[in-house]
């Protein structure tokens, strides 16, 4: 019983020292994707990218500060201008998750509250902007797709 019990416990010595190895030469010999996603999180945590993302943030906030001074009528240029500006920026901070995503990996990404605390940020930012673009559609222009809609339903 002795040899048959050894034989076992050898097995599994060697299992392990094969995993161990493989291991180890995954974390010496990254793979590219790994290499670049390493590069990435170095670029995203330089200070120049912490000085833009801090300019964006403020810029951001000037121009909500300019717009609720302002308060532009529907339809007039300085109301696009200003909804220009919120896309713009709604864009770039969603491109800024996306790269954090990437850089610091899934579950770096979702263990961080500051992290999540910026993605929820963004989606209230996109979902207003979706807000903003439906209620600009012309109230006879949805009556006219609910009226297509009720005909194909016959």
């Amino acid at each position: 019983m002795r040899v048959q019990e050894r034989d076992v416990w050898v097995q599994l010595l060697q299992e392990t020292a094969q995993q161990a190895r493989k291991l180890k030469f995954e974390l010496e010999n990254p793979g590219w994707l790994k290499q670049l996603q390493k590069r990435c999180l170095d670029i995203y945590q330089s200070k120049p990218m912490e000085l833009l993302i801090g300019f964006m943030i403020m810029s951001s906030f000037a121009i909500a500060i300019a717009e609720s001074q302002v308060v532009p009528e529907q339809g007039t240029e300085a109301a696009q201008t200003l909804y220009n500006f919120e896309m713009a920026f709604t864009i770039l901070f969603t491109l800024e998750i996306l790269f954090n995503m990437f850089c610091n990996g899934m579950h770096d990404f979702w263990t961080s509250r500051a992290s999540v605390f910026d993605f929820f940020i963004v989606l209230i930012s996109i979902i207003s902007i979706i807000g903003k673009s439906l209620a600009s559609i012309p109230a006879h222009d949805c009556d006219a797709i609910h009226r297509g809609i009720d005909n194909e339903k016959v």
